[in-house]
């Protein structure tokens, strides 16, 4: 038995040794076959290795994300978060970097090679061209944010989280940029002031016109206003107003529209529960509408 175990160990031994060397001889083709030019310093290299142009392209666009991502990572530089008005930190996923990377037209190939059959891809983007891409995209995120707010200088219902996905890319890029040019307070404020219009969810001052349902609008008022304060703060001061009229009672609707603080119409929904106020309203029932008007809230959302 020691002896077969012996010979196991070192059958297991010989067959790691065969394999890193296989590995080792792969590497070093590639590199005798990219690396024998020096890379300049004004650009981001990647390479890659595939058995066709473009999975070989596709490795080193992924290898020109992860140099990225460790030259982010000596810079210290990390995506920014706002809490409790202070700046915290994450990291920046090598995922991200690729598909922000992917998005930039300069991205070139810079040579091309063919060995054993597989074919070497070496990639590099200009260090000035990627930040004046980030910065380009920044600025274009800026104004559209500062779009969505130029009306009230808040937030709507409807465009809340338009506002809200727009900022978590624009962080993404300014987290990118800084690391780029090492400008670690560049963007800074900026976000900061962006994130303050969504610590809470948009306010609205409640109005209702619950005509002909004078027996049933305590548990009106109560359903909708639970199931809005889910997407909403209520704040009777708010300058934005949300009204709230039932338009027939069987089957039992309600017709929701948001005014802002200029009372122009932002947008409205209609709600059909399809029963009566006596069916809907009565016992259990109830939990049927609250579900009702938390899906018609979230689709418009």
């Amino acid at each position: 038995m020691q002896k077969y175990l012996q010979f196991s160990y070192i059958f297991i031994y010989t067959l790691i040794s065969i394999v890193l060397l296989s590995l080792y001889g792969c590497k070093d083709v590639k590199n005798a076959s990219l690396n024998k030019d020096k890379p300049s310093k004004d650009y981001i290299y990647g390479e890659g290795s595939g058995v066709n142009f473009d999975l070989a392209k596709q490795y080193a666009l992924q290898d020109l994300a992860t140099n990225l991502q460790v030259s982010i990572r000596y810079s210290t530089q990390q995506n920014i978060a706002q809490h409790n008005n202070t700046l915290q930190t994450s990291g920046i996923s090598n995922t991200l970097l690729e598909s922000k990377i992917k998005d930039i037209p300069s991205v070139e190939v810079e040579k091309t090679t063919k060995k054993d059959n597989r074919v070497n891809v070496r990639v590099r983007v200009s260090k000035e061209v990627l930040e004046g891409s980030i910065r380009n995209r920044i600025i274009h995120a800026q104004n559209d944010l500062q779009t969505i707010l130029q009306t009230c200088n808040q937030v709507s219902f409807s465009q809340y989280k338009k506002f809200k996905t727009k900022l978590s890319g624009l962080k993404e890029d300014i987290a990118l940029y800084q690391a780029l040019t090492k400008n670690m307070s560049y963007g800074n404020a900026m976000i900061l002031d962006f994130q303050n219009m969504i610590s809470t969810y948009p306010s609205y001052a409640l109005h209702w016109e619950l005509n002909g349902l004078y027996n049933y609008q305590n548990d009106i008022q109560a359903i909708i206003t639970t199931e809005l304060s889910k997407f909403i703060k209520i704040n009777p001061q708010a300058k934005q107003t949300l009204y709230i009229k039932a338009n027939n009672d069987n089957p039992l609707q309600f017709l929701l529209q948001f005014y802002d603080c200029k009372n122009n119409l932002e947008n409205a929904i209609q709600i059909n529960t399809h029963a009566s106020k006596n069916d809907m309203l009565q016992g259990s029932k109830k939990s049927r509408l609250g579900a009702i008007i938390y899906k018609a809230l979230n689709d418009m959302y």
